[in-house]
């Protein structure tokens, strides 16, 4: 799908920090940013009123990502897709060494994003992060893409 015109989009950014917000901020100043994941009722409120959230504050928050879903999924967009893009940590993918407890040690596995994209999203529940990114390709749905 291509995107022709985003300039009445509204994007959402949550923060964790005013420290971390103003680093945005000064870069991005049409970015609206929450700062703080810890009130569930504001992510979904400001979530319901954009089209686009862009999830980097935390990968492992998962009642952040509830209300994210959640407010993009109950918004009305007259037919229009919702889009929750949100970035996991890399840690997923040590969940072998985790296993056979070699942290540490080399891993020669190479991961694509494109090409085995079934091999990411069907990690083992205890691996770390997988709780949230499995929150995000349950919600994946008509009206609402997510993205990890």
């Amino acid at each position: 799908m291509a995107i022709k015109n985003l300039s009445d989009t509204q994007v959402e950014k949550p923060s964790p920090s005013l420290e971390k917000g103003a680093q945005v901020a000064s870069q991005y100043a049409k970015a609206g940013l929450i700062y703080g994941l810890d009130d569930a009722a504001v992510l979904e409120e400001e979530a319901r009123k954009a089209d686009i959230v862009l999830n980097y504050a935390n990968a492992d928050h998962e009642a952040a990502a509830q209300a994210l879903i959640s407010g993009l999924a109950a918004a009305d967009r007259d037919g229009c897709h919702a889009y929750l893009i949100h970035t996991s940590g890399t840690g997923i993918l040590s969940y072998k060494n985790i296993k056979r407890k070699t942290l540490g040690d080399a891993a020669t596995k190479v991961y694509g994003d494109l090409d085995g994209v079934e091999e990411i999203t069907s990690l083992p529940d205890f691996a770390p992060y997988r709780v949230v990114d499995k929150l995000l390709i349950e919600a994946n749905g008509p009206s609402l893409q997510t993205a990890i």
